[in-house]
């Protein structure tokens, strides 16, 4: 396919040895690329240091960018929701008091799971302290977690949103006063939309490509077992003293 079109010129935006190796049978002229680890063989520019192997995919990217000489003023997503979405959303919700706060327990590991004790702990003080209503989303895989942390707070004001679209959920993140919940995609969305991102980091390193990503880690930095010793009282503190700001801006 690469033959049949004439490229002049492929970026390869990843650390993967296949898609280089495939414009280079490709004869694709110049092949722009990473160059990390045996990448470096088959492209045309030099690459980024092999110091960046282990950095974040976003922290490769910069480097390249640097390197290549291209303007990156900002790494801040942009997402765009239709319009429409938005509104049925706003409308099938507005009755619910703020602030409204999006609650994420999934995420693609288990090591990035946050404990549903330190939830249930979280989850109560910050009813204590606040009137607003609580949204859980995830998908339908998180229905029944959802669902099983709701009983056992027994809270009120509450949605158990996990089998809204990706797109209504989305549109929910845009509409909300904050995220928390785990290093996870919902949390890479709400900082795509620009809604603060309380953001449980334990295990993989602090992502800094958005100012909406405000993270929660564990004493010393993520590292093994670090989501079990990011303790509930810490997280509230820290959501806290952000609802305790928008209350006064509001």
């Amino acid at each position: 396919m690469l033959r049949q079109n004439g490229f002049q010129t492929v970026w390869i935006l990843d650390r993967t040895l296949r898609p280089a190796i495939a414009a280079m049978l490709a004869r694709i002229p110049e092949r722009i690329g990473l160059g990390l680890g045996k990448q470096s063989l088959f492209i045309t520019n030099s690459g980024i240091d092999q110091s960046h192997f282990h950095d974040h995919p976003i922290d490769w990217l910069r480097a390249l960018m640097a390197a290549m000489k291209v303007p990156l003023p900002s790494t801040e997503p942009a997402l765009k929701v239709p319009s429409e979405t938005m509104t049925a959303v706003g409308e099938r919700f507005n009755d619910h008091p703020r602030p409204w706060m999006v609650v994420g327990i999934g995420a693609l590991h288990a090591e990035r799971e946050w404990p549903d004790e330190h939830w249930v702990e979280l989850l109560l003080e910050l009813r204590r302290h606040s009137n607003g209503s609580f949204f859980f989303i995830g998908g339908s895989d998180y229905t029944a977690r959802a669902q099983k942390l709701i009983t056992q707070t027994n809270l009120n004001l509450v949605v158990n949103a996990c089998n809204l679209s990706l797109v209504e959920a989305i549109a929910l993140l845009h509409h909300a006063d904050l995220f928390i919940g785990t290093d996870s995609a919902p949390m890479n969305l709400a900082a795509a939309v620009s809604t603060p991102a309380f953001a449980l980091f334990g295990v993989n390193p602090v992502l800094s490509y958005s100012k909406f990503i405000h993270p929660l880690t564990p004493a010393g930095g993520p590292a093994p077992g670090g989501m079990q010793r990011i303790s509930p009282s810490y997280v509230f503190e820290q959501v806290q003293a952000y609802l305790s700001r928008l209350k006064i801006r509001q």
